[in-house]
């Protein structure tokens, strides 16, 4: 994808650098991570996910408690409670 969402958004969504972000922590190619797939059946575990949540939170600026990548379970169901609960709209420009 180039990275332009239909109507014209700049930059990737939110849930695109979330793909990314959790394909690198679960070293699986972000096309071979499926969004609406439980986490855990993708390799996800609690080592993973502390290592996530930081990355979320270093990467968005938002404080996200471990629990959430745990208990989300889907990159898809991840993105909608940042969106929702964490006022997140999308990855900064910057973040590659």
């Amino acid at each position: 994808s180039n990275g332009h969402l239909p109507g014209g958004l700049p930059g990737r969504s939110l849930e695109a650098a979330l793909a990314d972000w959790v394909a690198a922590a679960l070293e699986l190619d972000a096309a071979e991570l499926e969004t609406d797939r439980p986490l855990q059946e993708q390799g996800l575990d609690s080592m993973l996910a502390v290592s996530l949540a930081q990355d979320i939170r270093a990467r968005l600026g938002v404080d996200i408690p471990v629990t959430l990548v745990l208990e989300v379970g889907t990159v898809d169901r991840l993105a909608e409670e940042l969106r929702d609960e964490y006022g997140v709209t999308a990855p900064p420009a910057d973040a590659t």
